[in-house]
C-alpha cells in the first residue's frame, strides 16, 4: 500500500469517527491537486465542509497559497457561494490581489454579507478601495434593475396569458428593428428571463388549452395599444446590466472608469477584440464551408435523382432547405451526435434537423420575410405598423402573429411533406424543445436557459413559439447548439474516431493511433489521438464542446481545458524521460472556435472542424501536405 493510499485510509477512518479537523490535517499531507480530486469526486467518503475553510485552512501556514494547485481550492470555495469572514480576511492579508480577482471572477460581489463585510473593512489599500467601489455600483445596479421587473410584475392585476402575449409581441416589435445580432440574442434572453419569471409565479396554468381566436384577438388588442413594453424593457435592462457585470468581471484586458457614483465606462483591450473577431470569423467561415459541401452533395443526389424535395416540389426554396439540411447533417455527424444518442419515441436525427429547419424556413419566408419588405420603401416603419400592413394585404387570412399549433397537426404536416414523424414521436419531441424553467428559488443571473435552444411553449395541448425565435432555427448553429444541449452524444470517443479515420494516409506518410494510454499507462497523461513520423509527434486531447457565445460559458470551460493541458503536458514530459528526440507538438483539438491558435503552457488551441475541413479538401490532391511538418504549419499558421 503506497503512502497516498495510507494517507487517505487514515483520513476517512479520522472522518467516519466524527473527527473532521483531524481528517483534514491527514489528509493535507496529500498533494493539492490529488487531495482536491479526492475530496471533489467521491460523494461517500471526506468532503470539503465550511470547516475546512473557516477552521482549518486559517490555522495553516499561508504558504499553502503559494501550491501552483492553491487555486482549485479556493475556486471550489467561491463556487459554492459561501460567505466565511475568518477564511476572507485570511486571504485578503496574505493575498489581496488573489481575491479579489477570485471575487469577480466568481460574481461574489453580488453577496450581500461579503458586501458589508468589505465596505465595513479599516486600513485598506487603495486599489482594493477602488475595487469595492465598482462591486457597491453593481451590486446595486443589479438589484434596482432586476427589482424594477418584481415590482412590475407584483404591482400588475393583469391576465398571466395577456402578459405572456404582450412580452412576445414586444419581442417581435424589437426583433423587427434589427439593432444588431447582439440585440436580437439580448432581446431573446429578456423574453426568456421574463416568461420564466411568469413560470416561476404560477401566472398561467400551463396545462389549460385556450382557444387559438382567444389568442389572436389578444394578440392584436395588445398590439394596437403597445401593452406591457415596459415590462419587457426592464427585463431588458436587467439582460443588459448582467452583461455589463459579466464583462467587467471576465473580460480580458477590459478596464472600468467610474464617472462619479451612477455613470461608467469600459476602455476595452484592443488584442481581446481582436481575438473576439477572429472567433466570429471562424464561425462564419465554418458555416459557409458546411454551406458549400451541402450544395455538393445537394447536386450530386440531385444528378443521381435520390434527393427528396418537400412535397416533391423542385422550388429554388426547396433546393435551399435541402443544401441547408445536409449542411446540419453533415455538421451533428461531424460532432458525433448518432441516432443511439437520441431518446427513445423520438425522430430520427435527421427527421429532427429537417422538422426544425423547415419550421423555422417556413415561418421566415411566410411571416418574417413579407413583413421585413416594407422597410424597403419605408425604413423607420414599425413592427405594428407593418403587421397592420400585411393584414390589409391578406384581408386578414393567412398571418399567424405566433407560430400555434398541436403535437398532432405538425406530426401530420412533417409526414405530408416527406419527413415521417408519429405523433407520438412529436408530441415528445415538442417535451424536450419546451421553455420550461421552474424553480424553488428564481435566480435571474444564473438561468441557464434560453428560448433559442428551446423555442416551444406549451399551453395545454397547444404548442406556441414566437415568430423571430422560430424563425432562427433555420441556420446551422441555431440548430445544432439547440440539439447538443437537448440531446448529449454518449459515446465521448466518437470523434476521436472520425478523426483518426479522416488523419490516415493510404500511403503511410504519417501514423496515426488512439491507444495512449494503452501503450503508456494512465499515469503517465494522455493523448486521445497521436499523429507521428521520423521528424514529429503530435499528441492531441480532443474535446466536444458547445458555442461559447458568451463570456461566461467560456469560464465555464476552463476546469475542461486545464484538464486537457494538464494531461498532454503529463504525456510530453513522460516521452522526454523515455528518451524522445522527435520534436513533441501539443495540440488541444476543441469542436468550439473561441481562442484558435491561442497557446498555453505549450499547448495550442486547434479547432476539430478546421482539421476536418482541410482533410477533407481537394487541397490534398494538390498535395500540400507530403510530410507531417507541412501539415502542422498549415494548422498552426
Amino acid at each position: 500500500m503506497n503512502t497516498n493510499t495510507t494517507i487517505k485510509k487514515d483520513a476517512q477512518i479520522a472522518w467516519n469517527n466524527g473527527n473532521k479537523i483531524e481528517a483534514y490535517r491527514i489528509a493535507w499531507q496529500l498533494p493539492i491537486n490529488e487531495l482536491y480530486n479526492w475530496l471533489t469526486k467521491n460523494k461517500k467518503r471526506l468532503f470539503f465542509s465550511k470547516e475546512f475553510y473557516s477552521d482549518f485552512l486559517t490555522s495553516q501556514n499561508a504558504n499553502w497559497l503559494q501550491n501552483p494547485h492553491s487555486h482549485l481550492l479556493i475556486e471550489y470555495y467561491f463556487s459554492k457561494k459561501w460567505f466565511i469572514e475568518t477564511f476572507e480576511s485570511f486571504l485578503l492579508y496574505n493575498r489581496p490581489q488573489h481575491y479579489i480577482d477570485f471575487v469577480k471572477s466568481s460574481f461574489g460581489f453580488l453577496n450581500t454579507e461579503r458586501l458589508t463585510f468589505l465596505n465595513n473593512l479599516k486600513g485598506i489599500s487603495e486599489d482594493l478601495k477602488e475595487e469595492i467601489d465598482k462591486w457597491n455600483y453593481f451590486f446595486a445596479q443589479h438589484n434596482d434593475s432586476w427589482q424594477a421587473v418584481v415590482l412590475y410584475f407584483d404591482n400588475s392585476k393583469e391576465d398571466g396569458l395577456d402578459l405572456l402575449l404582450a412580452l412576445i409581441v414586444a419581442f417581435e416589435s424589437r426583433y423587427y428593428e434589427i439593432k444588431s445580432a447582439e440585440d436580437i440574442q439580448y432581446s431573446g434572453d429578456a423574453l426568456s428571463l421574463l416568461i420564466a419569471y411568469i413560470q416561476h409565479k404560477n401566472l398561467i396554468d400551463f396545462s389549460k388549452t385556450p382557444e387559438i381566436e382567444v389568442i389572436n384577438k389578444k394578440y392584436f388588442s395588445i398590439l394596437s395599444k403597445n401593452e406591457h413594453e415596459s415590462l419587457f424593457l426592464f427585463g431588458l435592462a436587467y439582460i443588459q446590466t448582467r452583461e455589463n457585470i459579466i464583462r467587467y468581471a471576465l473580460e480580458d484586458g477590459l478596464q472600468m472608469k467610474m464617472m462619479g457614483s451612477s455613470e461608467f465606462s469600459f476602455i476595452e483591450s484592443e488584442k481581446f477584440n481582436k481575438q473576439w473577431h477572429k472567433d466570429g470569423v471562424l464561425y462564419a467561415r465554418n458555416e459557409e464551408i458546411y454551406d458549400a459541401y451541402g450544395r455538393i452533395i445537394a447536386r450530386n443526389l440531385e444528378e443521381r435523382e435520390e434527393i427528396k424535395y418537400v412535397n416533391n416540389i423542385h422550388s429554388v426554396e426547396n433546393k435551399e432547405a435541402n443544401t441547408k439540411l445536409v449542411s446540419i447533417d453533415m455538421a451533428l455527424s461531424d460532432l458525433g451526435l448518432l441516432d443511439k444518442d437520441i431518446p427513445n419515441n423520438r425522430p430520427k436525427l435527421n427527421h429532427l434537423t429537417t422538422f426544425l429547419n423547415l419550421l423555422g424556413k417556413s415561418k421566415f419566408e411566410k411571416q418574417v420575410k413579407p413583413l421585413l419588405s416594407f422597410k424597403v420603401s419605408t425604413p423607420n416603419i414599425t413592427y405594428k405598423q407593418a403587421f397592420i400592413n400585411r393584414m390589409l394585404e391578406l384581408e386578414g387570412i393567412g398571418i399567424e402573429p405566433l407560430l400555434m399549433s398541436k403535437p398532432s397537426i405538425l406530426s401530420k404536416i412533417a409526414t405530408g411533406s416527406g419527413n415521417p414523424i408519429t405523433e407520438n414521436e412529436m408530441n415528445n419531441l415538442i417535451k424536450d424543445f419546451s421553455f420550461d424553467w421552474c424553480t424553488k428559488d428564481f435566480d435571474p443571473f444564473n438561468m441557464p436557459l434560453s428560448m433559442w435552444q428551446k423555442p416551444f411553449l406549451r399551453l395545454g395541448t397547444l404548442v406556441v413559439s414566437p415568430i423571430g425565435i422560430i424563425s432562427a432555427f433555420s441556420g446551422l448553429y441555431t440548430i445544432t447548439e439547440s440539439i447538443l444541449k437537448n440531446y448529449t452524444p454518449k459515446d465521448g470517443r466518437v470523434i476521436e474516431q472520425i478523426l483518426k479515420n479522416y488523419l490516415i494516409r493510404w500511403d503511410d506518410v504519417w501514423k496515426v493511433n488512439t491507444n495512449w494510454q494503452e501503450d503508456n499507462g494512465i499515469k503517465n497523461g494522455d493523448a486521445d489521438v497521436v499523429l507521428e513520423d521520423n521528424e514529429y509527434i503530435v499528441l492531441m486531447q480532443l474535446k466536444r464542446t458547445s458555442q461559447k457565445i458568451n463570456l461566461r460559458q467560456q469560464l465555464a470551460q476552463v476546469p475542461q481545458d486545464r484538464k486537457a493541458i494538464s494531461q498532454l503536458t503529463k504525456a510530453q514530459n513522460h516521452l522526454i524521460k523515455q528518451g524522445e528526440k522527435r520534436i513533441i507538438k501539443l495540440w488541444y483539438v476543441t469542436t468550439a472556435m473561441e481562442k484558435i491558435g491561442v497557446v498555453e503552457n505549450g499547448v495550442i488551441r486547434v479547432n476539430y472542424q478546421e482539421i476536418l475541413h482541410l482533410l477533407r479538401s481537394s487541397e490534398l490532391e494538390r498535395k500540400d501536405f507530403l510530410n507531417l511538418k507541412n501539415f502542422i504549419v498549415k494548422i498552426e499558421q
